[in-house]
């Protein structure tokens, strides 16, 4: 499973961007507004797009080769990771699925739940919750590889953080005991 970001789905905060030595903010914004800038994989959709600041100077360096796309695009899933909570290719693939009509993305309608109304994170916990709840083992693996597994070129051991693993590992209350500890419904 996705190593979920526990708070990440319990509200909508702006998220910080560090980029050519300054701070830039991007407003709280719905998963409506992050869909299309998160499944097409471009920097420039929301960098500097979607900065509250005025952008001229982050244009101005990369135009003067001060700042590189790739500064640009790792500011990019930076942010991606904040506002889902989860890795950033792994938003971009359960925010597909989202959008799946026939699939999971017209379940998340049945359910009520609208990208206009949630964030992505919340969005991304119930994709993977829609995608996994009546799999059997062997299609939960399958399911987990293809949201899990990094995009080419880039190093998995790299993406993977044990320390942050076991750090989410213990946050789980350990008197769980399968049963939901919380009301459903």
């Amino acid at each position: 499973m996705p190593q979920f970001d526990p708070l990440a789905p319990l509200g909508s905060w702006d998220i910080e961007v560090e980029l050519a030595g300054q701070t830039w903010t991007i407003p709280a914004a719905p998963a409506a507004d992050w869909a299309a800038p998160i499944i097409a994989g471009q920097a420039q959709f929301v960098i500097p797009e979607m900065f509250v600041e005025d952008p001229a100077p982050i244009e101005d360096a990369l135009f003067e080769g001060e700042l590189s796309w790739l500064e640009v695009e790792s500011a990019y899933h930076d942010a991606i990771e904040s506002v889902s909570g989860v890795r950033w290719w792994e938003a971009q693939r359960l925010m597909s699925l989202a959008l799946d009509w026939d699939g999971v993305g017209g379940e998340l309608l049945l359910q009520g739940v609208l990208l206009e109304e949630r964030t992505v994170a919340q969005v991304c916990v119930a994709v993977w919750r829609i995608a996994t709840r009546k799999a059997d083992q062997k299609d939960l693996n399958k399911i987990r590889h293809e949201i899990e597994k990094p995009p080419p070129g880039m190093d998995y051991e790299e993406a993977i953080d044990d320390e942050e693993n076991m750090k989410a590992f213990s946050s789980i209350p350990s008197d769980l005991t399968g049963e939901h500890a919380f009301p459903v419904g």
